[in-house]
């Protein structure tokens, strides 16, 4: 990927309307569209011409604003060389008049029109003339052929016409069999095979050394700055399922037993085989009213039962689906120095420099004294200046022990016991 620092690094007065259009999403998807981004050599090799045609990224367009007769003569010998300074001083900060007479009526200008102007350098590789503009701007999707034609001033629709360019001549697949020189003619002249007639090779080798040596500092140059990381079910994680909701039966419908009424006098009984029915019930007469008394108020009707329905529990809810946590890659570089730390979703990854195994050393481990090493108790000690004679020399050793110096035992003592 493209970040604004290896810009930087390469190119340190880069306009930032480049710095942008290289950087984003937007601007490495035009560079894989036209397989820029498929080698190293490739990208390395486009940057070159860009920067060499672009003074380091800082001239967006072609500028005409000469200042002198003398500087119009030195870029245009066989057309200026033998004007005067008073028909040279007419030209001098008149870029629309200066592009007339030198475009116009080739590379596709119209005499008469403005098209030498508005067709004039543009972009990482300084596109020139009406029919670069519409047979580079036909592949890239942008309509140059429109009154007005589009802008030509948006550094990223110059970055898609320029990759369109640069992909159509073949210029990648130069640049992967070590002919940079001829993608070079191929920009500048328009065929590989002119290499001599290139403007300014020497400064596109340098140009192309320099952001090789950038890109040898990292190990994922190619990655795209927009890589998501898949999104994967998290392993080893056992799912308890949930059983699911007993339904109950429904509760019986309560009976309310009817009351049987008394027999009339000389009536039959209902015998067990044959069940009564009860007899509806009749209200009861009211007594006759006393004269004088107020007249008795309405009895009141008699409540209906109302039958009401069994309540069922409520169904417990459903258990939720396990959810699938989704793990990232892990970032190596300064923003993660510690392994095992990883990038969450949509997290612009970073460049990570080159690490060299073979450059790793390992410190020996530190000699320990003499007398870690060696005991007393073995037969040869080892060679040591500051050694006492007494552990050196085994008979100065018994001598020691003979006259009673604390410290000193001989060997033979614990050998007989």
């Amino acid at each position: 990927m493209l970040t604004t620092a290896l810009i930087k690094d390469i190119a340190p007065r880069a306009r930032p309307e480049y710095v942008k259009a290289l950087t984003g999403d937007a601007g490495w998807k035009t560079l894989a569209r036209y397989s820029i981004t498929d080698s190293e050599e490739a990208l390395a090799g486009f940057l070159a011409n860009a920067m060499h045609e672009t003074g380091g990224f800082t001239i967006l367009r072609e500028s005409l604003n000469y200042k002198t007769p003398k500087r119009l003569r030195q870029v245009w010998p066989s057309r200026f060389g033998s004007k005067s300074d008073a028909e040279l001083q007419k030209l001098c900060g008149n870029e629309k008049a200066l592009a007339s007479l030198v475009y116009n009526g080739r590379m596709g200008n119209r005499p008469g029109t403005d098209d030498g102007y508005v067709f004039r350098g543009a972009g990482y590789l300084q596109t020139t003339g009406r029919d670069s503009f519409l047979k580079y701007g036909k592949l890239a999707g942008i309509d140059f052929a429109k009154v007005p034609p589009p802008s030509t001033d948006d550094a990223d629709a110059l970055l898609l016409m320029s990759a369109a360019e640069w992909g159509a001549g073949g210029c990648n697949e130069l640049c992967e069999n070590d002919n940079f020189s001829g993608a070079c003619a191929v920009i500048n002249v328009g065929s590989a095979a002119k290499i001599s007639a290139v403007v300014g090779m020497d400064d596109r080798r340098k140009w192309n050394r320099r952001i090789l040596q950038e890109f040898d500092k990292y190990d994922n140059i190619l990655e795209a700055p927009y890589a998501k990381p898949a999104v994967v079910a998290t392993p080893n994680v056992p799912v308890t399922p949930v059983p699911a909701p007993v339904a109950l039966p429904p509760a019986p419908a309560p009976v309310t037993p009817a009351a049987t009424p008394a027999p009339a006098p000389g009536a039959v009984a209902p015998t067990a085989a044959t069940p009564a029915s009860p007899a509806p019930a009749v209200p009861e007469a009211a007594p006759a009213p006393q004269p004088g008394s107020p007249p008795a108020a309405a009895p009141a009707p008699a409540p209906t039962p109302v039958a009401t329905a069994p309540v069922s529990p409520a169904p417990a809810p459903p258990a939720p689906a396990p959810v699938a946590t989704p793990e990232s890659p892990p970032i190596v570089g300064a923003e993660a120095p510690i392994e095992g730390m990883s990038r969450g979703i949509g997290q612009r990854p970073v460049l990570r420099l080159k690490t060299s195994r073979s450059r790793a050393t390992v410190r020996p481990p530190e000699p320990k004294p003499w007398h870690d090493i060696f005991s007393r108790w073995f037969r040869t000690p080892p060679a040591d200046p500051w050694m006492p004679d007494a552990l050196r020399d085994p008979e100065l050793a018994n001598r020691a022990s003979d006259r009673g110096d604390p410290g000193f035992r001989h060997r033979t003592d614990m050998d007989e016991g």
